[in-house]
């Protein structure tokens, strides 16, 4: 049974739960009060020291570094192999691009990829490089299977694609996929931007190539809070195709995430990603389980709505995804948002439905009004 008392007051930390069942921290998620408040604050203070002034410029800068130290303790790899980016768009296009692929190069992805991973493979595909699509299902070990299958079909060069499904939240062990990818000579880039803030992550443990991660969706760090994992083996891979000032801050060393960074940036964005593990650790209990349980407890609710199909797995992280009987995703989800209940469509040629995010910050209210809405929405189909 959920011991919902010990969180009442971090449920306060967020004024979206206020006016509104909000589920949909999935594309982005808010950032609790005292965070927010202190990210404020340090645009503030930036704005009246002068931020061009030398010595306050090269202080954020100093401070960036911690915060970079405290999230790669946080997904257990060494700071050297992040680099900080405003979004996984960024860091998904500055892999890509700078593996500079030859036209003979093979890459394999899933029928569930965002629009951020879609795009650049999209470019790709028009150089005449092969893209193949398998299906990601229900994620776990037939979704590694199915890839190792695939690239047993033709040499593969790179396997791309989410850690964790976008549209249902399935997951599967990124230790295996690299595994087997690796035994085939293929690189694997992960799409992890919902797993932080979802599941426990150790990057370096994994084996994988390439992570692209953000801060600013479960973590819940300000908009603007983008990275990517480059472990050390393979990031003298990826040449850099942008650069500007600050791209020497590296010092010249492949191994260092910092050479791909460049230009001017937002200092107190990133130094308050690392105050949101303080922040986290700070919680009465586990958020990653926290949102789990919730989700467990909707994704039942909701199986026993007549007319409505989940079509999430056993939840990993805080994702569920539902469709009704006869009824466009889109209708749903403007019917629900009507209701107060903000979700997110989810619209593939094999699911036409709604997805909802499960957050920490949420408590059995939410689920229930959730469940009571959509249990409407069916009723009227």
């Amino acid at each position: 049974m959920l011991t919902l008392d010990n969180w009442t007051r971090v449920r306060r930390d967020f004024p979206c739960t206020d006016a509104r069942v909000f589920l949909n921290t999935g594309t982005l998620g808010p950032v609790a009060t005292p965070v927010m408040e202190r990210y404020l604050s340090s645009i503030r203070q930036w704005n009246a020291m002068g931020p061009g002034s030398p010595d306050v410029y090269l202080g954020w800068r100093s401070r960036v570094e911690t915060a970079r130290a405290t999230l790669a303790t946080a997904f257990g790899c060494h700071p050297e192999s992040l680099s900080l980016f405003g979004n996984v768009t960024d860091a998904i296009n500055v892999v890509l691009v700078g593996l500079r692929l030859p036209q003979d190069a093979r890459i394999v992805t899933t029928d569930e990829e965002h629009g951020a991973l879609v795009g650049p493979l999209t470019q790709l595909a028009q150089r005449g490089i092969t893209v193949d699509v398998v299906p990601f299902g229900q994620g776990g070990p037939e979704l590694v299977a199915r890839l190792a299958a695939a690239m047993d079909q033709a040499p593969t060069t790179l396997l791309a694609l989410s850690h964790m499904s976008c549209e249902t939240g399935a997951v599967f062990d990124a230790g295996a996929l690299a595994g087997e990818a690796h035994r085939r000579g293929a690189l694997v880039m992960l799409d992890g931007a919902q797993t932080p803030g979802q599941m426990p992550l150790a990057l370096d443990a994994w084996g994988i190539d390439f992570y692209p991660f953000n801060g600013h969706k479960w973590m819940g760090a300000p908009a603007g809070s983008g990275g990517l994992y480059l472990a050390p083996v393979a990031a003298d891979r990826v040449a850099i195709t942008y650069t500007g000032d600050s791209a020497g801050s590296s010092g010249g060393d492949p191994a260092d995430g910092r050479r791909f960074e460049y230009g001017t940036r937002n200092w107190p964005a990133w130094v308050a990603w690392g105050d949101v593990v303080a922040y986290r650790a700070s919680l009465p209990g586990d958020p990653d389980a926290r949102q789990r349980e919730l989700a467990a407890l909707l994704r039942g609710a909701l199986a026993e709505v007549p007319g409505v199909a989940v079509r999430s797995p056993e939840p990993a992280g805080g994702i569920v995804t539902v469709s009704v009987d006869g009824l466009a995703g889109d209708r749903v989800y403007q019917q629900l948002l009507a209701a107060g209940v903000v979700g997110r469509r989810v619209l593939r040629p094999h699911l036409d439905g709604v997805r909802f995010s499960v957050a920490y910050f949420n408590n059995e209210d939410d689920v229930a009004r959730a469940r009571a809405a959509v249990a409407e929405v069916a009723a009227r189909r």
